[in-house]
Protein backbone atom coordinates (compact mmCIF):
# COMPACT_ATOMS: atom_id res chain seq x y z
CA UNK A 1 0.00 0.00 0.00
CA UNK A 2 2.62 2.31 0.93
CA UNK A 3 4.86 1.92 -2.86
CA UNK A 4 1.41 2.14 -4.26
CA UNK A 5 0.26 5.27 -2.80
CA UNK A 6 3.46 6.83 -3.20
CA UNK A 7 3.86 5.74 -6.77
CA UNK A 8 0.89 7.41 -7.03
CA UNK A 9 2.40 10.86 -5.57
CA UNK A 10 -0.05 10.57 -2.52
CA UNK A 11 1.58 12.53 0.20
CA UNK A 12 3.85 10.56 3.22
CA UNK A 13 1.20 12.30 5.33
CA UNK A 14 -1.33 10.64 4.27
CA UNK A 15 0.39 7.78 2.87
CA UNK A 16 0.87 6.85 6.90
CA UNK A 17 -2.50 7.69 8.01
CA UNK A 18 -3.36 5.12 5.78
CA UNK A 19 -1.17 2.74 7.23
CA UNK A 20 -1.95 3.52 10.96
CA UNK A 21 -6.08 2.75 9.81
CA UNK A 22 -5.01 -0.43 7.98
CA UNK A 23 -3.04 -1.58 10.75
CA UNK A 24 -5.42 -0.53 13.35
CA UNK A 25 -7.46 -3.30 12.25
CA UNK A 26 -5.24 -5.96 13.79
CA UNK A 27 -7.36 -5.20 17.31
CA UNK A 28 -4.50 -5.30 19.01
CA UNK A 29 -3.01 -1.76 18.62
CA UNK A 30 -4.31 1.12 20.75
CA UNK A 31 -7.28 3.15 18.63
CA UNK A 32 -5.78 6.85 18.80
CA UNK A 33 -8.52 8.55 16.50
CA UNK A 34 -12.20 8.66 15.22
CA UNK A 35 -11.10 7.63 11.81
CA UNK A 36 -9.38 4.39 13.22
CA UNK A 37 -12.63 3.79 15.72
CA UNK A 38 -14.38 4.11 12.46
CA UNK A 39 -12.26 1.63 10.53
CA UNK A 40 -12.30 -0.96 13.37
CA UNK A 41 -15.95 -0.49 13.34
CA UNK A 42 -16.38 -1.03 9.72
CA UNK A 43 -14.01 -4.10 10.40
CA UNK A 44 -16.28 -6.11 12.86
CA UNK A 45 -19.37 -5.16 11.08
CA UNK A 46 -20.15 -8.60 10.00
CA UNK A 47 -20.01 -10.19 14.04
CA UNK A 48 -23.53 -8.20 13.73
CA UNK A 49 -25.22 -9.27 10.81
CA UNK A 50 -27.75 -11.24 10.00
CA UNK A 51 -27.05 -14.99 11.11
CA UNK A 52 -27.02 -15.97 7.84
CA UNK A 53 -24.12 -14.02 6.72
CA UNK A 54 -22.72 -14.67 9.87
CA UNK A 55 -22.42 -18.01 9.73
CA UNK A 56 -21.18 -17.83 6.00
CA UNK A 57 -18.31 -15.36 7.51
CA UNK A 58 -17.14 -17.84 10.09
CA UNK A 59 -17.94 -20.98 7.57
CA UNK A 60 -14.91 -19.15 5.51
CA UNK A 61 -12.90 -18.42 7.98
CA UNK A 62 -12.50 -22.16 8.52
CA UNK A 63 -11.64 -22.09 4.98
CA UNK A 64 -9.15 -19.59 5.14
CA UNK A 65 -7.28 -21.76 8.13
CA UNK A 66 -8.19 -25.38 6.64
CA UNK A 67 -3.90 -26.02 7.18
CA UNK A 68 -4.60 -25.60 11.09
CA UNK A 69 -5.90 -28.88 12.31
CA UNK A 70 -9.33 -29.17 13.90
CA UNK A 71 -8.78 -29.19 17.54
CA UNK A 72 -6.47 -26.60 17.06
CA UNK A 73 -8.43 -24.26 15.72
CA UNK A 74 -11.15 -24.56 17.27
CA UNK A 75 -9.12 -23.66 20.20
CA UNK A 76 -7.49 -20.78 18.74
CA UNK A 77 -10.82 -19.56 17.36
CA UNK A 78 -12.35 -19.70 20.68
CA UNK A 79 -9.91 -17.57 22.29
CA UNK A 80 -10.62 -14.83 19.34
CA UNK A 81 -14.29 -14.74 19.43
CA UNK A 82 -13.90 -14.63 23.45
CA UNK A 83 -11.50 -11.73 23.39
CA UNK A 84 -14.30 -10.01 21.62
CA UNK A 85 -16.99 -10.81 24.05
CA UNK A 86 -14.76 -10.38 26.82
CA UNK A 87 -14.69 -6.31 25.88
CA UNK A 88 -17.16 -3.95 27.92
CA UNK A 89 -18.48 -3.26 24.07
CA UNK A 90 -16.99 -4.74 20.76
CA UNK A 91 -18.18 -1.51 18.92
CA UNK A 92 -16.15 1.75 19.15
CA UNK A 93 -18.70 3.84 17.78
CA UNK A 94 -22.05 5.08 19.02
CA UNK A 95 -23.74 4.35 16.08
CA UNK A 96 -22.24 0.86 15.31
CA UNK A 97 -23.00 -0.14 18.91
CA UNK A 98 -26.47 0.83 18.43
CA UNK A 99 -27.13 -1.09 15.25
CA UNK A 100 -24.78 -4.23 15.47
CA UNK A 101 -23.37 -4.59 19.42
CA UNK A 102 -26.51 -7.03 20.57
CA UNK A 103 -26.75 -9.17 17.17
CA UNK A 104 -22.86 -9.66 17.34
CA UNK A 105 -22.70 -11.01 20.93
CA UNK A 106 -25.33 -13.36 20.04
CA UNK A 107 -23.54 -14.63 17.23
CA UNK A 108 -20.17 -14.66 19.07
CA UNK A 109 -21.38 -16.83 21.99
CA UNK A 110 -23.19 -19.33 18.88
CA UNK A 111 -20.00 -19.55 17.30
CA UNK A 112 -18.48 -20.42 20.27
CA UNK A 113 -21.23 -22.83 21.08
CA UNK A 114 -20.94 -24.51 17.98
CA UNK A 115 -16.91 -24.94 18.02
Amino acid sequence: MKRVLSNLGVSSQLINLTNRIILVTDHKTPIESADEALAVDVDLSIFGKPDEVFNDYDQNIRKEYLWVPEDQYKTGRKQVLRSFLDRSQIYQTEQFRQKYEERARTNLERAIRNL
